[in-house]
């Protein structure tokens, strides 16, 4: 919610980032603003940030057995650009020394216009930490991958004006809105055997090697935001969706989970504080997917993001202005 107009988060392994398309975009990106009208904050400037990413998903039988996969080497941190209309961020994820690794690439856009939002996720992941009980170790064959698409029209845009709370001008203290809208969402799995072991005990419905599931429905939320002394503001917000399921299921035997009833639940919540240079947020983002399956089986996938930023904005908009004008070809 607190992301700007438009926000980039994209985290490769060990991927080198575009060095020379990177300055020339922070050149070319601030003349798009010229038409807008004047603001006199600092317009743009550099990020630096850190925090993780996951996705990860459970199966819970019927029987009350469950088995959790989770991704390994969450961290990150990064480069950014930030301007008074939206954010680019690129991370590389921080590894470690252990020699199985998930590999992932990860990439999540936000868009805000007006009253309008929409979150659009694309993830990749290969090889999960397989644990059951006592029982734990790591699959470099089982891959995962999410597709989602989320609308949200907020009620009162007031509460979700970007640019003043970049700015630290606020005219009310408090501002809330109501959010509605829609989503559509994505998962496939795929493994070389069934993802839970033959000696735990689950039924044949839980025993997948090759799941594809789609997830369209309506969501309803709502968005609050607080503004404190000393320029420090605090949010959050919570959204739930409920939509019908489309797609088959390869277990034991093919399937489909047919019209069963698909759950999201998303909740965002984050702190910052703002000066005329500089700003520091933190933000958490955290989505959970849940379908049920035969048997009274049930599973869930969940995506999130947690980020600490700092940025440092070293330019108006009127000074770029000038700047800019004071090169342009004069006509005799």
């Amino acid at each position: 919610m607190l992301r700007d107009y438009l926000a980039i988060s994209i985290t490769l392994r060990n991927r080198p980032i575009p060095i020379r398309f990177f300055i020339g975009l922070l050149l070319w990106l601030p003349i798009i603003t010229n038409a807008q009208s004047r603001y006199e904050e600092p317009s743009w400037g550099l990020r630096v940030f850190a925090g993780e990413k996951y996705q990860n998903f459970d199966i819970i039988g019927g029987s009350g057995s469950s088995a959790s996969f989770t991704p390994t080497s969450k961290n990150l941190a990064g480069i950014g650009y930030s301007h008074q209309y939206f954010n680019i961020d690129l991370g590389l994820r921080l590894t470690t020394s252990q020699e199985q690794q998930t590999e992932r690439i990860d990439l999540q856009t936000s868009v805000l216009y007006n009253n309008h939002f929409f979150d659009i996720i694309a993830k990749r992941y290969k090889g999960f930490v397989f644990s059951s009980n006592e029982l734990e170790y790591f699959r470099e064959d089982i891959r995962s991958d999410v597709l989602g698409i989320n609308y949200l029209r907020f009620h009162n845009k007031n509460a979700i004006d970007i640019k003043a709370i970049k700015s630290g001008r606020i005219k009310e203290r408090y501002q809330g809105s109501l959010a509605y809208g829609g989503f559509f969402s994505y998962n496939g799995i795929r493994a070389d055997s069934s993802i839970v072991t033959n000696n735990i005990s689950f039924g044949p419905e839980i025993r997948i090697t090759n799941l594809n599931v789609g997830t369209i429905g309506l969501q309803l939320g709502y968005f609050y935001r607080i503004w404190l002394i000393n320029r420090i503001y605090v949010f959050g917000a919570i959204i739930s969706g409920l939509g019908t399921n489309l797609g088959e299921i390869k277990a034991s035997e093919n399937y489909s989970p047919g019209s069963s009833p698909g759950l999201r639940l998303q909740i965002k919540a984050g702190c910052g504080y703002v000066r005329e240079r500089y700003s520091i947020s933190f933000v958490s983002d955290q989505s959970a997917y849940a379908l049920a399956l035969e048997n009274d089986s049930a599973y869930a996938y969940g995506i999130g993001a947690l980020k600490l930023a700092f940025s440092w904005r070293f330019q108006s908009e009127n000074s770029l202005h000038h700047l800019l004008q004071m090169h342009q070809p004069r006509s005799r």
